[in-house]
C-alpha cells in the first residue's frame, strides 16, 4: 500500500471515529507533541480521538532523519504495554511494509521502528511513518 492509500485508508477511519461520537471532532496534538528523530517536517500529521478508556492515536510524520530512532509524545499514559504492527516506514531509500510503533505502560512515548527486528533509523536522509494504533488510557 502506498502512501496515498494509506492516507485514504487513515481518513476512513477518522470519518468513522467522527460518528461514533459526534461534536467532538480529532484533536491535532502535533504542535504540542515532542518528536524524536526529525529535524524539519515535510508532512505531518498526529491526530487523536480518547473515547471512554481507549485513545485512537492517527499518525504521519516525514521529514528529515536526525536520530537512529524515533518517536513522538501523546497526550495520555498507556495502562499496558502495547506494540501496533504493520504500520508504514520509510527509511532514506527503504520501503517496510511492516514497521512497528510501541508504548509502554505508564508511558506517553509511542516510539517507532522501521521493522520487526528493531533495524536502527538512518541519522541523515528521510524518514517517515504512517498509519494508527489505538491504546488504553
Amino acid at each position: 500500500m502506498d502512501a496515498q492509500e494509506q492516507i485514504r485508508a487513515l481518513e476512513k477511519r477518522i470519518s468513522f471515529l467522527e460518528r461514533l461520537e459526534p461534536g467532538t471532532g480529532l484533536i491535532d496534538y502535533f504542535a504540542t507533541s515532542t518528536k524524536v528523530g526529525w529535524s524539519a517536517y515535510t508532512v505531518s500529521g498526529l491526530l487523536y480521538k480518547r473515547i471512554g478508556g481507549l485513545m485512537y492515536v492517527f499518525f504521519f510524520v516525514e521529514g528529515t532523519s536526525n536520530a537512529a530512532t524515533a518517536s513522538v509524545t501523546l497526550p495520555y499514559n498507556c495502562i499496558l504495554d502495547y506494540t501496533q504492527n504493520r504500520i508504514g516506514t520509510y527509511d532514506t531509500s527503504v520501503l517496510y511494509s511492516n514497521g512497528f510503533a510501541t508504548i509502554s505502560s505508564g508511558s506517553n512515548v509511542l516510539a517507532f521502528s522501521p521493522d520487526a527486528a528493531g533495524t536502527a533509523w538512518q541519522v541523515a536522509g528521510t524518514k517517515r511513518v504512517i498509519g494508527e494504533i489505538v491504546v488504553p488510557v
